[in-house]
């Protein structure tokens, strides 16, 4: 939408302004989110429930001080930006440092959420805010350009920030967390803010400062325009992803090895059978789908939109991270990815400067690729858990299948209303080849049938003949 309406050096600023945000966000929040998760869904497994609200008290009176400590940095660097550039007025400002306050404070609560485990709430509250952010958005960007952007991208976190308030409210039942829960959650916390930070750099969009210093905002809107993509078409196997966390610290809580392990195990095939294709099949389609959906003067951004959603495969290994994190190994994380968000950095300064969106796309492929491949070894020879290798070549295969048929289909027919088409033959070909192969087994069968137990009966009965088909028998 935006996109459309403002048009790939508008969309570049956007994107630029809001990774500004969101990387002050990472940078100033300490681990607090990250600890919230942990440390609640921790506790709740441990049955000691009566401390959990305490915890959040604590947690959220010092998250006042981080974000505070956070729009100093933003104004400092926006006062600085302003000298460079030119293009920055106080009500565009002002809207800024709103988007960072409640982006902080929506990213604390929606961490409370998912470490007690409450994804119905948290649903909910998402499903309001994302209304009110294509509302708000629409109007914003039609009338006020970028200015109307970034507010409407401010007032979508808007009814998680207004949660917060009723924690904060005074209350003498809540218990202070003891000396040994505090030292144990700064200790945890002061790692998984390192592993963070490097995160972002290698996880994130930090590329984007790279591409805006050296090249411009037209450059930074189609790399923007490919990543948004690959983000969308992962974006189920993402939300996915960040329940594992809680839950690993939940079955450590209660001191449940086994159901660790054999949880790890089960996850990573799951998000394997669901990334690959999506990720792949993105690839697959996304020569047709990006101009559709963003116009043709996008078109430059198709070649590495394919790279970057073919990319998003990557994801399956985010079981492996949320199996560290969750056990508490945070510091094995911020060192691996420490070491990798210096390589990211220090092959952008050489590679950007002359290669641009696309050197930005090739130092992330590889860095990501090399950080999944050396977390999977550890957790196979460090932690000695079972790692489904068999698994994921097979279920690579077929993926690969998927996307070489749905791109076949749009050769044939390069017009949007083939899509459909294209993905229903990927589709097709991808559940032929899981059977062939023998990859699914009943017990992923049942998972995967459950997830669909709120789909109307129709089409849940044929998803579960479907899986029945597939299942090895």
């Amino acid at each position: 939408m935006i996109a459309r309406i403002l048009g790939p050096i508008g969309i570049g600023q956007f994107a630029f302004l809001t990774c500004v945000c969101e990387s002050l966000y990472v940078l100033t929040n300490f681990g607090l989110s990250n600890g919230m998760t942990r440390y609640v869904a921790e506790l709740q497994g441990g049955g000691r429930t009566s401390e959990i609200n305490g915890l959040m008290k604590w947690i959220y009176k010092r998250s006042v001080i981080a974000c505070l400590f956070g729009c100093t940095l933003l104004m400092l660097f926006l006062w600085w930006y302003e000298k460079e550039t030119h293009y920055l007025d106080m009500v565009l400002t002002s809207s800024i440092v709103l988007a960072f306050v409640s982006t902080f404070f929506a990213s604390m609560k929606t961490a409370e959420y998912t470490g007690r485990l409450d994804f119905h709430s948290l649903a909910l509250v998402n499903l309001v805010s994302a209304i009110l952010l294509i509302i708000v958005q629409y109007f914003g960007v039609f009338f006020f350009g970028v200015t109307g952007a970034v507010v409407g991208y401010a007032l979508g976190s808007l009814p998680l920030l207004l949660l917060i308030l009723g924690v904060l409210k005074p209350n003498r039942v809540t218990r202070t967390p003891s000396p040994m829960l505090k030292q144990e959650f700064w200790t945890y916390t002061s790692n998984a803010w390192i592993g963070h930070i490097v995160s972002a750099v290698v996880w994130g969009r930090v590329e984007i400062f790279f591409i805006e210093k050296y090249w411009n905002s037209y450059e930074v809107g189609l790399f923007s325009a490919g990543l948004t993509l690959s983000s969308m078409a992962i974006y189920a196997p993402l939300l996915l992803r960040g329940a594992f966390l809680p839950h690993f610290a939940n079955l450590l809580g209660a001191e449940d090895r086994s159901t660790i392990e054999h949880t790890y195990a089960a996850g990573t095939r799951i998000m394997t059978l669901l990334a690959f294709p999506l990720g792949l099949g993105g690839a697959a389609i996304v020569p047709v789908l990006l101009p559709f959906l963003y116009g043709e003067q996008f078109r430059p951004a198709v070649p590495m939109a394919v790279v970057l959603i073919g990319l998003s495969c990557l994801t399956f290994g985010g079981v492996g991270s949320a199996l560290v994190y969750g056990i508490g190994y945070s510091r094995f994380v911020a060192f691996v990815e420490g070491l990798g968000g210096l390589i990211a950095i220090g092959a952008c300064f050489f590679v950007i400067p002359s290669h641009g969106a696309w050197g930005a796309v090739w130092v992330r492929a590889g860095v990501q690729t090399g950080i999944i491949a050396f977390q999977t070894l550890y957790i196979a020879f460090g932690l000695k858990h079972k790692v489904p290798y068999m698994f994921i070549v097979k279920t690579l295969f077929a993926a690969a299948f998927c996307a070489l048929s749905a791109r076949a289909v749009l050769t044939l027919l390069p017009f949007p209303a083939a899509i459909p088409l294209a993905v229903g033959t990927g589709v097709g070909m991808y559940a032929i080849c899981l059977r062939f192969l023998r990859v699914i087994n009943r017990e992923d069968a049942e998972w995967l049938g459950r997830k669909f137990a709120w789909a109307p009966w129709r089409i849940r009965a044929g998803l579960l003949t479907g899986l029945r088909w597939m299942t090895v028998k």
